[in-house]
C-alpha cells in the first residue's frame, strides 16, 4: 500500500535567500501531510541559514542539515542519508510546486503499482504561479518501461525524463546509488539508472512542478565545463546500457543519436581548450562503437575528417614532447 507512506522532501539550499520561502512554503502546504521536509544548508553565505531556522521553528516536519559548501550533488546525498521516508522527492530551492504534486505522484504510484513516478512542468521567471490542483480526470497519464523511457529521452521530452526534480521514488531505487560530485547536471549520470532499476514508472502532463528560469541557472548558462560534464555523463551512460543489454533496437537509436549529440559537446571542449585530450578520447570511444549506423553523408564525413584528424594531432604532439624530454 503506497497511499500514507512517508515521503522525505530533499531540498538543497544555497544562497537563495530571495526565493526560499516562496519554495519552502509549498512544500507546507501539501495535501499528502506525511512528508518529512529536509533544508540542506550547502554553507549558505547570505540570509538563507535564518529563513531555514524559522522554518524549522514553524513546522516539525522540517529538518534542517548543515554543512560545508560541497555542491548540490554532495547536498543532496546528504539529504538521502538521512532520510527516513519511504519515498524520495527532490525541489530545487529557487523553485516550488503545486500543493496537490506529491499527492498526485504517490496516488499515480499506488494506482500503477511502480516505484517512480513524474510530473509535468512550468517555467516562470517572475510572478509565482497559483494554479488550482489540476484535473487527474483530463491528464495524460503513461506508463513506461525503460525502453520507452530512453526513446522519449532522445526525441523531444529529454528535460522531463532526465531531471532528479519533478519526480517521486522509491527508497530502495537509491541503493548503491549518489549524485556524483563536482558535476554539472548531475541527473544526466543518476536518473536513467534509477529508471532502469525500477522497470517501469508512470508519467503525468499534470504541470506541478514550477521551475524558475534565472538567467544565472545550471540550466539557463552553458559552461564549457557544462559540456564536459554532459560528454562524460554520456559516455558512462552508453558503457551503462551497453553492459546491460538492454537489446538491439534500443542501442541502434541511441548509437545514432549519441555519435550526433557527443559530437558537438566534444568540439565545444577542444574549442576552448578544456581538458580537450579526455573529451576526444570518450568521442572517439563513442565513434568506433557507433560508426557503421550512421548513412553516409556530410556529417558522417566531418565525424571521418574529425577522428582522423585530431588522431593525428595527438600522435604528432606526442612525438614532439618525447623529443623535447629526448633532447633535454
Amino acid at each position: 500500500m503506497v497511499i500514507g507512506k512517508k515521503v522525505s522532501i530533499i531540498v538543497p539550499v544555497y544562497n537563495v535567500e530571495k526565493y526560499l520561502d516562496r519554495c519552502i512554503e509549498s512544500l507546507a502546504e501539501q495535501t499528502y501531510k506525511n512528508t518529512e521536509i529536509i533544508l540542506v544548508n550547502d554553507g549558505s553565505t547570505d540570509g538563507s541559514s535564518d529563513i531555514l531556522d524559522k522554518w524549522r521553528k514553524k513546522d516539525s516536519r522540517v529538518i534542517v542539515v548543515n554543512k560545508e559548501n560541497g555542491g548540490l550533488s554532495d547536498a543532496r546525498n546528504a539529504g538521502i542519508r538521512i532520510a527516513g521516508g519511504d519515498y524520495f522527492c527532490f525541489v530545487d530551492s529557487d523553485d516550488y510546486i503545486n500543493r496537490c504534486m506529491i499527492e498526485h505522484l504517490m496516488n499515480l504510484c499506488s494506482a500503477y503499482r511502480v516505484p517512480m513516478a513524474g510530473c509535468g512542468y512550468t517555467v516562470f521567471s517572475e510572478e509565482r504561479i497559483n494554479q488550482p490542483c489540476f484535473d487527474e480526470a483530463k491528464a495524460n497519464i503513461e506508463k513506461i518501461d525503460f525502453k520507452s523511457y530512453m526513446q522519449k529521452y532522445m526525441q523531444n521530452e529529454t528535460v522531463k525524463m532526465i531531471t532528479a526534480w519533478g519526480k517521486i521514488y522509491a527508497k530502495e531505487l537509491f541503493d548503491d546509488i549518489e549524485y556524483p560530485a563536482n558535476r554539472i547536471h548531475e541527473d544526466e549520470f543518476t536518473t536513467y539508472k534509477l529508471m532502469f532499476r525500477a522497470k517501469e514508472a508512470v508519467f503525468s502532463n499534470a504541470p506541478y512542478y514550477y521551475y524558475f528560469s534565472r538567467a544565472d541557472s545550471i540550466m539557463a548558462t552553458r559552461s564549457v565545463k557544462s559540456n564536459y560534464d554532459t560528454l562524460s555523463a554520456l559516455s558512462e551512460r552508453d558503457v551503462f546500457l551497453r553492459q546491460a543489454d538492454c537489446g538491439g533496437n534500443i542501442t541502434a537509436d541511441w548509437g545514432k543519436w549519441l555519435i550526433d549529440h557527443s559530437f558537438y559537446h566534444c568540439l565545444e571542449c577542444v574549442a576552448a581548450k578544456y581538458h580537450s585530450a579526455e573529451a576526444i578520447k570518450m568521442y572517439r570511444q563513442i565513434y568506433k562503437q557507433y560508426y557503421r549506423l550512421i548513412p553516409f553523408s556530410f556529417k558522417k564525413t566531418m565525424f571521418v575528417w574529425f577522428y582522423r584528424t585530431t588522431g593525428r594531432v595527438f600522435k604528432i604532439k606526442r612525438k614532439l614532447s618525447a623529443l623535447r624530454r629526448d633532447n633535454g
